[in-house]
């Protein structure tokens, strides 16, 4: 292991930004099946905070990509 040099930090940093994509894409299968069935006026709160929740993750993305 000695000639490696592994960054571990860039690795979860990676792994995070994974899961926020990842959480991103579910969101968006979720909205793209409930414009396909049609929301309910149930539902609108619920897509409410879905698109919350979405424009959050894609602030992180945007905060995690910035150049440092």
């Amino acid at each position: 292991a000695s000639g490696l040099n592994f960054d571990i930090g860039g690795c979860i940093e990676r792994i995070r930004e994974g899961r926020v994509i990842l959480r991103i894409h579910q969101l968006e299968q979720e909205i793209i099946k409930r414009e396909t069935r049609g929301v309910p006026e149930t539902g609108e709160a619920e897509m409410s905070e879905i698109l919350t929740e979405l424009r959050e993750l894609h602030g992180q993305l945007r905060i995690r990509s910035a150049p440092r």
